[in-house]
């Protein structure tokens, strides 16, 4: 199932700065990069990451499967702007029955040519995105953002980030070197029970600096999205945080991999179908679809 690896590229050289212009911005090819069921290094510290067992467990990756069509995959189909390219890093070791099904969603969902799957062993993930991104991109500089199979983005993510892209980074590459950073802080959280076929609930929250919400601007052979602490690095390299705006949709669910809960910072919206900006910006979300789990 797994691909032959391609050539590791040597790290590109010097401290150029990302000095860029206005159209140079326009022309910067954005990557969204997605782990499904990856064994290795990234940054997971769950029980789940370290046991093949938990991490396939056949309950856990149906649910990540009908997740991946019913949030993630279906926030992407759904983007104004559809000029993206999703790379999906998952196991050599993924159940061969789930690798056909993970093939076929995409196909279903995405157009051809607009996403790579990469089966690989245990290593770094980071190592598989650096070098997918040499090979494709070579030495143009890439927009990265990471979406988890389990999570989704405003309709309009990739044509804001580009937008802001467009008025922020030409300000700040020319001078600076190393990555730069977006970071929208705000979305809804869709907390979905145990129990199929439960109307899924939605709250309003907003978290500094969360991975979901983040964009990073780097080199292809350079540190990429996959390698960062997404709290520190921005704020090292500078960022130019979003606030206010809702932009992406964080699932909570007996599978999550993550520690994340429903607190009291969050503020649910009652009847969140028919709320204008659910409605507008994520009206990809489908209750009934999200809760008909087989």
């Amino acid at each position: 199932m797994a691909g032959k690896d391609v050539q590791e590229v040597a790290e590109v050289p010097g401290e150029a700065p990302l000095a860029l212009t206005v159209e140079q911005v326009d022309q910067i090819d954005i990557v969204i990069a997605m782990r499904f069921a990856y064994f290795g290094k990234s940054g997971w510290k769950s029980d789940t990451s370290r046991d093949k067992e938990l991490l396939f467990d056949q309950e856990r990756l149906a649910m990540r499967l009908h997740l991946l069509k019913t949030v993630a995959l279906a926030s992407l189909a759904a983007q104004d702007d559809q000029n993206f390219h999703l790379f999906i890093l998952t196991s050599e070791d993924l159940p061969e029955d789930t690798f056909a099904k993970l093939r076929a969603i995409c196909k279903e969902m995405l157009q051809p040519g607009q996403y790579t799957i990469h089966a690989r062993r245990p290593a770094y993930a980071r190592k598989f995105l650096r070098l997918f991104m040499q090979q494709k991109y070579e030495t143009a500089p890439i927009m990265q953002v990471v979406l988890d199979d389990d999570d989704g983005l405003s309709s309009d993510y990739i044509s804001r980030l580009r937008s802001d892209m467009r008025a922020y980074l030409p300000e700040v590459t020319k001078t600076e070197t190393g990555p730069r950073f977006i970071s929208y802080s705000h979305g809804y959280g869709l907390a979905i029970s145990d129990e199929a076929d439960s109307v899924p609930e939605l709250y309003q929250h907003a978290y500094p600096y969360i991975n979901l919400g983040l964009a990073m601007l780097s080199m292809p052979g350079k540190k990429n999205i996959f390698g960062i602490d997404h709290q520190g690095a921005p704020k090292r390299a500078g960022c130019h945080m979003v606030k206010r705006v809702a932009m992406w949709v964080r699932s909570v669910h007996f599978t999550n991999d993550s520690r994340v809960e429903v607190s009291d910072r969050w503020r649910k919206l009652d009847d969140w179908t028919t709320h204008p900006d659910v409605a507008k910006r994520f009206g990809y979300l489908d209750p009934a679809q999200i809760a008909a789990r087989d």
